[in-house]
């Protein structure tokens, strides 16, 4: 069993080349286990976990092996759930490559994360906000993965000056939808 890596960007591009008819030298084939990883790669692009994160996707024998650095846990796993609900012929994901940054001070960030919820549930009560209960979001060194559904544009908007008014929030990743 031959089973080569190749980064998303290579195995759309090798699609795209294969099918476009124009002379190149002979591109790989296009393989059950190259178009499992185009979607999976598709579905990762869509909910903007890349190419913006250092991510990268293999398969072979209906296997997606995904590789890289991630900042959060939930994150790990939102990825893993997007990869998985990508194809019906995927076996199994494998992420044991998939490694999350460590936490600088966990205490600080628990703290951080505890404070975000608590003013989120604070304007939901007050009726400022309107979110759904499945709003779920992960603090670490700066950084807030944010994810779940809320019932408007302006409460998604609500949600994020209310992370960003956090102090020590450097960066947010917004995955709530409407």
């Amino acid at each position: 069993m031959k089973c080569k890596t190749q980064l998303c960007t290579m195995v759309v591009l090798t699609t795209l080349l294969a099918n476009s008819g124009l002379a190149f030298a002979s591109p790989p084939p296009v393989t059950e286990d190259n178009i499992i990883a185009a979607e999976v790669c598709n579905n990762l692009i869509h909910e903007h976990h890349m190419p913006y994160k250092d991510l990268h996707i293999s398969t072979c024998d209906d296997v997606v092996c995904i590789s890289g650095e991630i900042k959060t846990e939930l994150e790990m796993q939102e990825i893993i759930d997007i990869a998985q609900n990508s194809d019906k012929r995927i076996k199994f994901i494998d992420a044991h490559d998939l490694h999350v940054e460590k936490s600088h001070n966990h205490v600080k960030d628990l703290i951080t994360e505890r404070r975000i919820k608590n003013r989120i549930l604070q304007a939901k009560a007050a009726g400022q906000v309107d979110v759904h209960d499945d709003i779920l979001l992960e603090c670490k060194n700066g950084y807030v993965h944010v994810a779940g559904h809320v019932a408007t544009a302006d409460d998604m908007a609500r949600v994020i000056d209310i992370i960003s008014e956090q102090k020590g929030i450097k960066e947010i990743d917004n995955h709530m939808h409407v």
